[in-house]
């Protein structure tokens, strides 16, 4: 969540302008909120943390949903599909704890019940019904790419 600090404000905005754009800044969708809402939706807690896999099934899962997923550009005519923003939001997601991979060989990243509790109560809404019910379908593609062997 965002706040402003007052002493950045400059003093010729009025109350109502600076109430605005604290309410803006609230209910702004980030590409880490998209993707820890995809998340959210896993029905397991551990998917393979195999960066190849992670970035071509989020890619796969873009070309189903691509307004969803619009910030997110992937290279092309590399040996997978890779995506600077995708990593940076999933090192986001893991310094604030909603991802971990506290396992001690790191082959799994781990999305624990209470990450997807948080997200569903604090990020989810953001989100209109019909994007949650996207996400929704994206965390099965998603889950799906990211399971089958």
């Amino acid at each position: 969540m965002y706040s402003v600090n007052r002493s950045l404000v400059q003093d010729q905005l009025e109350d109502k302008q600076i109430r605005k754009i604290e309410e803006d800044l609230r209910s702004r969708k980030m590409p880490d909120d998209v993707v820890a809402g995809i998340l959210s939706f896993l029905t397991v807690e551990k998917i393979p943390l195999d960066t190849k896999r992670i970035h071509t099934a989020m890619h796969e899962v873009k070309q189903e949903h691509p307004d969803m997923l619009e910030s997110f550009r992937f290279s092309r005519g590399d040996l997978y599909p890779f995506s600077r923003l995708l990593e940076k939001t999933l090192f986001r997601l893991q310094n604030s704890s909603l991802i971990s991979t506290t396992n001690p060989d790191f082959k799994n990243c781990i999305v624990s019940r209470e990450s997807k509790e948080f997200i569903r109560r604090n990020i989810l809404p953001l989100f209109s019904r019909n994007e949650q019910q996207q996400l929704q379908e994206m965390g099965r593609s998603f889950e799906r790419l990211m399971t089958s062997p």
